[in-house]
């Protein structure tokens, strides 16, 4: 599904306008989505995100509400989903005889760390954002442990479905396909105890959150899945560090990576096992963002100004695999040592 021209078309607006009681004119596209398509609007004073899901069935979106209203009431700061003039949280619109399912939330209000797609705000870079990061993902965690799900029919993503296993996306690239073989082997054999395994949002990155006086708000959780906790936390440090690197903040990285764990050890523990897998999983992460990039960018479902982009990344990507040469490439001992903080 080319989400772009999904996003153009305007009888797909004008059946948004109509489900959430506002018009045509007032729903702005909003560019970062990478699968969906993102809009937003004002209403009665008010900001508001719509979402079209291009790839999710309604149940795997109404497991991910409930899992959002479950954090909210129990005091993680998260963008709360909002019904519809029909008082429904999950609504329909259709486009070229197919059905794609929409929700609104709340706009989360505050301070993005990004000043545009490539550069950092660097006057909101400290300690104090770090250790608010590890203290969101920690009591995130920790209250998740708490978690049911109300039906057998709830549906999330598990890290066992994850398509990248089957390999086929790597065929015509031996090389490739036995480094992710040796990886996969040793990734879906570790144990998975209640207390380092669950529910985890599985995106946590610059574009995810905001910050609002003290408070870090969440959103977009449309990749939460089951997966372990270690591999929550080091998609963040994955996702961030290309941004380190560009800003030239690289020399900081251990302080901050260390005021993280400070923020996360006062909500959640993981013992010093799962720290040592932090390597094992940020080798992982580039496998994952090479297998999705090259998908869409082979189905040309990214916008077409942004095909070159992503062509360039798909080859740092490739060349970083060959190499066993992820964007922070620190032994087990330090990171260890930076996630000690006593």
């Amino acid at each position: 599904m080319k989400k772009w021209r999904l996003n153009q078309d305007r009888d797909v607006v004008y059946q948004l306008s109509e489900l959430y009681g506002t018009s045509s004119e007032e729903l702005s596209p909003v560019k970062g989505g990478l699968v969906n398509v993102i809009y937003e609007f004002k209403k009665n004073g008010k900001w508001y995100i719509l979402r079209v899901s291009t790839h999710k069935t309604r149940q795997e979106i109404q497991s991910e509400l409930e899992w959002i209203l479950f954090l909210h009431e129990n005091g993680v700061s998260v963008s709360k989903p909002v019904p519809s003039i029909q008082n429904n949280l999950i609504e329909t619109v259709q486009y070229q005889k197919r059905e794609f399912y929409c929700v609104s939330y709340k706009k989360a209000i505050g301070k993005s760390l990004l000043k545009d797609a490539e550069s950092l705000d660097l006057s909101l870079w400290n300690e104090d954002l770090w250790i608010n990061l590890g203290r969101t993902m920690g009591k995130l965690h920790e209250i998740t442990k708490k978690y049911t799900p109300k039906s057998s029919l709830t549906k999330y993503k598990h890290i066992d479905d994850n398509p990248i296993f089957n390999e086929d996306g790597f065929s015509g690239q031996p090389r490739l396909k036995t480094k992710l073989s040796d990886l996969s082997k040793k990734i879906l054999s570790l144990p998975r105890p209640k207390n380092a395994f669950g529910l985890v949002h599985n995106d946590i990155n610059l574009w995810n959150f905001v910050l609002s006086k003290d408070a870090l708000i969440l959103f977009d959780f449309d990749d939460c899945g089951y997966n372990w906790y270690i591999h929550d936390i080091t998609t963040t440090i994955h996702l961030i560090s290309t941004y380190i690197l560009s800003s030239g903040q690289y020399s900081s990285f251990h302080q901050f990576i260390r005021a993280f764990w400070r923020g996360y050890n006062a909500e959640c523990s993981l013992n010093s096992y799962w720290i040592s897998l932090i390597p094992l999983f940020l080798r992982f992460r580039l496998f994952h963002d090479y297998f999705l990039f090259n998908r869409m960018y082979m189905q040309e479902e990214f916008d077409p100004e942004d095909m070159g982009f992503f062509s360039h990344i798909i080859n740092d990507l490739e060349k970083r695999i060959y190499t066993d040469r992820p964007f922070i490439d620190l032994p087990v001992e330090i990171w260890l040592q930076l996630a000690d903080s006593t």
